[in-house]
Parts: structure tokens; sequence; C-alpha cells
């Protein structure tokens, strides 16, 4: 019997470049023995190489000071050989800093870029091999069923009230107050060096734009979720709330509920999952449901990786997704699946 990784490779290129190209859309191959096939390779890749994301701030801190001290001490030896009239020290403190950078945060950043790649392969051909699996038991012979996995039962039941964690948003997004800082120290190096004012306004305006978005995108999360401590999702008695897309739905119009891992996110040391609540109409949910445009593409999005528009991350939030999806069990009696 050949490896999920023989079984990838014996695809020809072309057939394999589309696969992948249909992934970075979160979009299944349209052959459902392609889309098998590469949901297989990637689980098999992504089993084997788990994903610690404490080297990255580690990795992040040795890029600075390699930087701060490559820029520095050779601006400096670069002024002293240029003699009193060189103006090329803030120069090479740029050229040296960025040359520092690249060269310590490339094979982490490479390896990090790989897994999300593997993940959205996954995640995107995960229903084609789930289809598979079906398949293959429905035509099993008489009598034989998969063997059973001994998950732990469901916690107690009990209410839930969800919401961002101020905490693990802190350590989240601390790398991005790291960043500024950062930044603005090389700026201020690089001018206090003699670097060209066009350059450097350059190279710090860049820097600024490309952090603009992350800054902006948190700053609307703290106003409207965090800092008002606003649920994000709610399980009770009555049924499943998620005020973010004003969501009230009842158990009984929920058919499924579903644990996908995030491969390339951790929560106390455990990776990361995605819980997701499928309804028994996902496209007549997602239809009604008063949402923005923008908002709706997301859920599409949501529909076409897990199934169903209803789904949370739980990176962020104050309770795991096992809390979650236990919790839910425990109200609705529908099993717990997991990916």
């Amino acid at each position: 019997m050949s490896t999920p990784r023989e079984e990838w490779l014996a695809l020809d290129p072309a057939t394999r470049r589309e696969a992948r190209q249909h992934a970075r859309r979160l979009r299944p191959h349209p052959s459902p023995e392609v889309s098998a096939a590469a949901a297989r390779y990637a689980r098999s890749y992504l089993n084997g190489r788990p994903w610690n994301p404490r080297r990255f701030p580690l990795m992040f801190a040795a890029m600075l000071l390699a930087a701060m001290a490559a820029g520095a001490g050779i601006g400096v030896a670069f002024a002293m050989l240029s003699g009193p009239g060189g103006g090329g020290m803030g120069t090479s403190f740029w050229l040296v800093a960025v040359a520092a950078g690249i060269a310590v945060t490339s094979p982490l950043t490479a390896r990090r870029v790989r897994l999300v790649r593997m993940c959205r392969l996954e995640l995107a051909n995960n229903q084609a091999l789930e289809d598979a699996v079906a398949g293959a038991a429905a035509a099993a012979p008489a009598g034989w069923s998969p063997p059973a996995l001994a998950w732990p039962p469901p916690a107690a039941d009990r209410d839930l009230s969800v919401r961002y964690d101020a905490r693990r948003l802190r350590r989240r997004y601390a790398w991005t107050l790291v960043s500024v800082l950062a930044m603005a120290l090389i700026v201020a190096g690089a001018a206090l060096t003699g670097a060209d004012p066009v350059t450097t306004g350059i190279v710090g305006g860049a820097f600024a734009v490309a952090l603009l978005p992350v800054i902006a995108a948190l700053a609307v999360l703290l106003v409207r979720w965090v800092l008002p401590g606003r649920p994000v999702v709610g399980i009770d008695d009555a049924g499943l709330h998620v005020p973010l897309i004003g969501c009230d739905l009842p158990w009984s119009s929920i058919a499924e509920i579903r644990l996908y891992p995030m491969r390339f996110l951790r929560r106390d040391g455990q990776p990361s999952v995605v819980v997701a609540f499928v309804p028994r109409d996902p496209a007549a949910l997602a239809g009604a449901l008063p949402v923005s445009a923008r908002r709706r593409r997301r859920l599409e999005k949501s529909a076409r990786v897990y199934g169903t528009p209803l789904s949370v991350s739980d990176a962020l939030i104050t309770h795991s997704g096992e809390q979650l999806a236990a919790a839910a069990s425990a109200h609705s009696g529908l099993p717990i699946r997991r990916y």
C-alpha cells in the first residue's frame, strides 16, 4: 500500500499545482479522488511536523539584536574607513540591518508559510476525504464498522458565555508592539548614523503601512468586543447564540458538532481548534443572517471549509474548543465529530 506522500507524488505536477491553487482560495479540487489524495498528504505532513509558535518570538528577538548590532557595528566601521567625508554610515546601517533580519528569520518564516499552505490544503479538501472514508465504510462487508475512538466524555451540562480573553489577546499581539518599538529604534539609529532622510522615511513609512491593517483590526476588536466584554458565543438550554452575526438557533436546528485542529495555532500548549456547529440547512441559514457583504463572504468561506457558517476558533476566547463542544453536546445530545 502506498503512503500518502507517494500517492500525492504519483499525481502529475499540473494536477498538484491546480490542487494548491484551489487550496489558496480554500476550495477543493474538482476531482474527488485528487481532493482526497491532497487531504491525506497534507494531514500526514502536518501530523509529522508540529508547529511550535514559541520559537517565533525568540527568533524575532534574535533578528532584532543581530540587525541592531551588525548595523551599528559595521556602520561605524564603514564611517571610519570612509574618512571624515564619508556619508555612507547610515546607508550601511540599513543594508546590514535588513540583511541580518532576512538571514535570521528566513528559515522560520519559510517553514511557517509551508505549514500554513499545507493546512489550507487539508482544510480545503477535508470533505472529499471524509466522503471517501464514508464510501469505503458503506462498501465494507456486512457487520464491519470502523474502530471506535476513545474520546473523553463531555463535561457536565452547564451554560457558557464565551468572550474574548484579554490576556490571550495581549500575548497574541505583543509582537505588534515589539515591531513598532523595534522599527522606531532602527529608524532612530539610522538617522543618528547619517542615513539619507528620504531613505529613512521610505523604509519607516513602508513598515508603518504594513502594520496599519493589523493595528486597525486590533483597535476595532478591542473597542467593539474585548473592552465592553460582549459575548462571542452563548450556549444554554434555548440553543446556540452568536451575537457577532445576530444568530440564535435552537438545538433542534443543529445536526452536528465538529472539531477541526488549527495546526499553526496553539492554546495552552495544545493545538488550537475550530468548533463548527452544523445546522440542518446551512445554505438557508447563511442566506437569512443579517450581515454585511464582507461578513457574508467570511461565512461562505467557513461553509466551504467546515460545512457550516457557524464556526469559531478558540485561539483568543475564554473557553477552549473542547469546552464549547462538550457543553453544546450536553445540551443538544449531539455527538462530537473530530477531524
